[in-house]
This record gives C-alpha cells, sequence and structure tokens, in this order.
C-alpha cells in the first residue's frame, strides 16, 4: 500500500517562488491566512451569495452543456449528479487545466484528486449543501509545446497529430497511438490495466477533448478507478469543456463590452499588479492584450489584433470567441456555482490580480485555495534511495545537498582517512601533522646552524604537497570504488529533483498506476486536501508519497 512518507512547508523553499510564499501570508489573498474570519465561514459566506446569484436558467444550461458534452464523447451524464445540480443547495468546487497529451505532466491527476478531497471536506463540514468536484476543462488552448507530450520514466512520447496555432481541444486524435513507452514497464503489477484505459479513452474517432474526459472519468468519475481502491469516493469528478457554444452565447455582454473597450482589462490587471508589486513585493508573470480573447476559425485559434476590426468583430457569433488568461477565469465563474478554485502557486498569483477584472463585470470572485504539491517514489527509487543512505527527512533537499550526504556517508566507513574527504578538515590535519614531526627537528636543527630554517620550511612545504598529492589519489580511489552506488545515487537525485522543477511537473502519472493500480489514488486524494495546506505554519504543502507495497 502506498504510503505518505514525508512533508515539507510552503517555508522550505524548495520550489516555492518568493511571491508565492509572500502571498501565502496575508490574508487580502489567502482565505488560510485571514485573522479575521475562518476559511469556513469564508466558504459558507461565499456559498450561499453564489446559491443565491446563480439563478436555474443557468443551472439548466449548465446541466445541459454537461449532458451534451458526455454524449459527445461517448459518455452517460450521471442522473444523480444531474438531479443534484438542479437545486440552488448544490455548489460545486473547482479547478482548470488544458488537456494535456495522454494526461501530460502528473500534476493534473492531483489537481483534480485535490478538488475531489476539498469536495468531500465541504460535504463533513458546511452539510447544508451538497458540494461537487468539477473540472474545467481549457480545451481552446494553443500551445502545443507545452500540452503536446506526456512522459513516462523519463522517456517523452510527442503529439502525433496536427500541428499548428490550433485549439488542441478541438484536434482529431491520432488513428494509432504508440504505447511502446510502456515496455520498461513489463513486470509492473497494474500495466495492462492502464494500457487498456488508455486505449479506451485515446479511441479513434475522439478529439483530444473527449478524450480527456473519458480518462478523467475512468479514473475519478462515475465508476472509474477511484472507486475500486476501497475508499469513500464521494461525489464522483464532473467534467466541463469551456468550449461550448451555449455557455459562450450567455456570455455574450462582457464579449461584446470587451471588442467595445479595448485594453480595459489589461488596464484593470495592470493597475492590481503594480499595487501587488508596491504594498507585498509580490510579482506576477501576466500579460494581457487589448483584446483578450482569440477567434476560432474551425480548429485554428487566432489573436484578432492586425486581421479584424471592433465592427468586424461585432459582427461575429459569441461562438467563436475564446477567452485569453485574462477572461478564461471570469467565463469560468460565470457559467458554474463555483464557491472555491483549486490552483497551484502560479494560478493563485495571477488570480489574485484578476479580482478587479472580476469586479468590473460583477462576477463572484470564489475562494481560492493553493493545493498540496505531491512527488512520489517508485519502488525502485524508494529501494535507491534508502540505499543510498538517505532518510525521508533528507526529501526536498537540494542536488547538492543530497551529494554531500551521500559522500559523507561513504567517508564514515573509513573514519580514519575522513580528513582526506572535507577539504577544509583535510588543510587543518595536514598542517598540524607535519607540524608535529618538524618542531622537535626545527629546534634541534636551528640549534647547530639558523641558517637551516630556509631549508626547514622547503621540506614541509614538500611534506605538505606530497600529502595533498596522496589526498587526490584517496579521492580518486574513493570514487572509484563506489562508482556504481554514486551512479545510482545520481540517477535517483535526478529522478527526484528534476533540475529544480517538482518531479509531478515534468513526469506523467502513468508509472504510478502502474504500480498502485485504483488504490493509489484513494492514497494521494487523502494527501492533497487543500485545506490541510496551511504550509506556513504547521501543515504540509509539499507532500512525499512512497509506493512499495
Amino acid at each position: 500500500m502506498a504510503t505518505l512518507v514525508h512533508s515539507l512547508s510552503l517555508a522550505h523553499g524548495t520550489w516555492a517562488s518568493e511571491s508565492l510564499r509572500q502571498w501565502w501570508t496575508l490574508g487580502e489573498f489567502n482565505p488560510l491566512a485571514n485573522a479575521s474570519e475562518s476559511v469556513l465561514e469564508q466558504l459558507k459566506t461565499s456559498a450561499h451569495a453564489r446559491s443565491a446569484s446563480f439563478s436555474m436558467e443557468q443551472r439548466m444550461r449548465l446541466i445541459d452543456a454537461l449532458r451534451r458534452q458526455y454524449k459527445l464523447s461517448g459518455l452517460e451524464m450521471p442522473h444523480a449528479t444531474c438531479t443534484l445540480l438542479e437545486s440552488p443547495r448544490t455548489m460545486v468546487v473547482t479547478t482548470a487545466h488544458q488537456p494535456n497529451w495522454l494526461g501530460g505532466p502528473a500534476y493534473w491527476l492531483h489537481k483534480l484528486l485535490s478538488t475531489m478531497a476539498l469536495a468531500d471536506h465541504l460535504a463533513k463540514i458546511l452539510p447544508e449543501f451538497q458540494w461537487v468536484p468539477l473540472y474545467w476543462m481549457g480545451s481552446e488552448d494553443h500551445d502545443l509545446a507545452e500540452l503536446g507530450h506526456c512522459v513516462l520514466n523519463g522517456n517523452r512520447l510527442d503529439w502525433e497529430g496536427d500541428k499548428g496555432t490550433f485549439a488542441f481541444g478541438r484536434l482529431m486524435v491520432p488513428d494509432y497511438v504508440s504505447m511502446g513507452w510502456f515496455d520498461a514497464f513489463e513486470n509492473v503489477p497494474y500495466r495492462e490495466e492502464v494500457l487498456s484505459l488508455l486505449q479506451n479513452a485515446y479511441a479513434r474517432g475522439f478529439t483530444v477533448a473527449q478524450s480527456t474526459r473519458r480518462l478523467a472519468h475512468a479514473l475519478l468519475g462515475d465508476g472509474g478507478w477511484l472507486g475500486q481502491g476501497g475508499g469513500a469516493v464521494g461525489n464522483s469528478l464532473l467534467v466541463l469543456d469551456g468550449d461550448d457554444d451555449m455557455l459562450k452565447e450567455a456570455f455574450a455582454p462582457v464579449w461584446r463590452d470587451q471588442i467595445q473597450s479595448p485594453g480595459l482589462a489589461a488596464s484593470l490587471v495592470e493597475q492590481r499588479k503594480e499595487q501587488m508589486l508596491a504594498n507585498h513585493g509580490i510579482v506576477v508573470d501576466l500579460h494581457v492584450r487589448d483584446w483578450p480573447f482569440f477567434v476560432l476559425d474551425g480548429k485554428a485559434r487566432i489573436k484578432p489584433e492586425g486581421r479584424w476590426n471592433a465592427d468586424d468583430l461585432l459582427g461575429m457569433p459569441p461562438v467563436v470567441f475564446s477567452p485569453g488568461v485574462a477572461l478564461r477565469p471570469l467565463y469560468q465563474e460565470f457559467s458554474i456555482p463555483n464557491v472555491a478554485f483549486v490552483g497551484g502557486g502560479s494560478e493563485q498569483l495571477y488570480w489574485a490580480a484578476l479580482k478587479p477584472l472580476f469586479a468590473h463585470y460583477e462576477i463572484p470572485f470564489p475562494i481560492t485555495l493553493l493545493r498540496p504539491s505531491l512527488t512520489w517514489l517508485t519502488p525502485e527509487i524508494s529501494q535507491q534511495w534508502t540505499a543510498s543512505g538517505w532518510a525521508w527527512d533528507d526529501l526536498g533537499k537540494s542536488a547538492e545537498e543530497l551529494e554531500s550526504k551521500f559522500w559523507s556517508l561513504i567517508v564514515q566507513k573509513y573514519p580514519s582517512a575522513s580528513p582526506f574527504w572535507n577539504e577544509g578538515d583535510f588543510g587543518n590535519w595536514a598542517d598540524n601533522q607535519v607540524e608535529s614531526l618538524i618542531h622537535p627537528l626545527r629546534s634541534l636543527l636551528l640549534d647547530v646552524d639558523s641558517g637551516l630554517l630556509g631549508a626547514v620550511g622547503a621540506s614541509r612545504h614538500k611534506m605538505i604537497q606530497e600529502l595533498e598529492r596522496l589526498e587526490q589519489l584517496y579521492r580518486k580511489a574513493l570514487r572509484r570504488k563506489f562508482k556504481g552506488e554514486h551512479e545510482v545515487a545520481q540517477k535517483v537525485i535526478r529522478n527526484l529533483t528534476l533540475s529544480g522543477i517538482p518531479m509531478e511537473r515534468v513526469e506523467g502519472m502513468w508509472s504510478t498506476l502502474a504500480y498502485g493500480g485504483p488504490a493509489v489514488l484513494q492514497t494521494y486524494k487523502d494527501a492533497l486536501n487543500p485545506m490541510d495546506a496551511d504550509a506556513m505554519s504547521k501543515a504540509p504543502w509539499l507532500r512525499f508519497i512512497d509506493l512499495r507495497a
């Protein structure tokens, strides 16, 4: 059974920007740091307000969109969930992400599980509402360099379909998707189940967006893998694609205002960014164009600037517009009865910069919660970690710190020679050893002839040089003797640190699922409740899971 073995706080500094750590301490941005009102009270207030403001017409539009999207994806929308959503006492908690090829980096899965964990938690502490976890899929993103690949055990599988500035979710899945990258997992327990899941999700005839819904549904939806893991599932995950004609039609007043007021969104966001920097030292990496949207022409996603004027755009139907980075959160929150948004560090910062834009359009701004980050150790890496001499407490340390500890532990096997390893220690040790030998000789020789002082000094220097030569020979011999162990340790360091980037942002989720099967999803979910991520005080932000049975 996979086990949580170590946790680190946001204050630890590994993989967390200074702006994020600063954001965390301020109740103005982070509800968990608000001293005047508990996060429970904030959530309760937000739920009541959103329940009152989200009309039955909006609810039925949402249900119709979900039913239609699920049907086009070859799935059936759970009837019980539809009935739930009709009630003004049913709210959603949400995360958002693009449809990366084959799921992309593993943090896609972690975001979804974190949102489900929050929904389960709120069902216990705010039972007057029903809570549904929802994944808002930003399927119109066109950044193929970011979206078009998945990594398994360091091996990268690239998208082999259409390439260009296209809405990635609209592209058709290639007729043949190679699964040869799974050959490295020939003897893992759930290899065949994972392959079957992938092949079914990315079946011929579906778009990338539809396949991503099929994948999320197979893992976390009604009857999915999570339900087979033995834990209490709660409400299953819903997937809503923002690329929807009915939802875009309803958002028409905002599209129209943005066309008629170029630069409005950019101005509001820029002022907010300047305030965050001046008042709190928080840097937000967010650029908003004068027209913060794109035009969709089939699968192509086109910037309007330089191609159309305002009159041209006003004559277009709302369904052709695709929100950019500033409008997507507004469009999302306008369309769903959301109370809380679960996102990573960069999302927290840029959502905070959008508050004036939400206020301008009187769209309720949700409670934003930082999702915990998660790193896993496969059975092989876990065994190699402990064999290299590291403890669980060493998880999260830099590559340099781990390298230093590895050699320190090796040197401890040869305590009499340990001064040769640490250069600072060696210098003092060599000087003391030579001086203890030279000192009585110096006194004896100088008593006979004071002119021998130079010869004594030269001999002393030569002796130290010879010891330094022996020191280098010792170091080379030690590295040669433990070359195999060192290469294994370096591989483990590379796998876990990945040049300072969290493993979940590079590696795909498939190795963990192939090793752990459905049960690992429940373990992850239990570790990813964002309400437990009070990292600047005592609760963990970065969690490590050992996949060994």
